[in-house]
């Protein structure tokens, strides 16, 4: 399928759009999910991202998992389509720690 998108129109990058999730079958690796349910749904950000022609990946960047592991895998380049900081993280510490955190992010962009 990707395929014939490149071969209408090859000036443009394409990507999945996928969030970032690991498949169970990447057993090493369903740690890194925010949670048990995102492997429950059905996707494999590697195996899909990994396809010849798809240029670049995009996830979804949380403080509480590690994206590096995946772009060091595929070799492509990684867009951060959202990034955030869990609710259940600001309850424990409060607003403080992400807003040190935006802010580590914000001036790092």
């Amino acid at each position: 399928m990707f395929e014939s998108v490149k071969s209408l129109d090859h000036k443009h990058l394409v990507t999945v759009g996928l969030e970032g999730f690991y498949g169970v079958e990447k057993t090493g690796s369903v740690g890194l999910n925010p949670g048990k349910w995102a492997a429950s749904l059905g996707v494999d950000f590697i195996a899909n991202s990994a396809i010849d022609n798809i240029d670049f990946t995009s996830v979804h960047a949380y403080p509480t998992v590690d994206q590096r592991y995946k772009s060091k895998i595929l070799k492509k380049p990684v867009l951060f389509t959202e990034v955030g900081f869990p609710s259940s993280v600001q309850k424990n510490n409060g607003l403080y720690d992400r807003n040190i955190f935006l802010k580590i992010l914000y001036d790092k962009i």
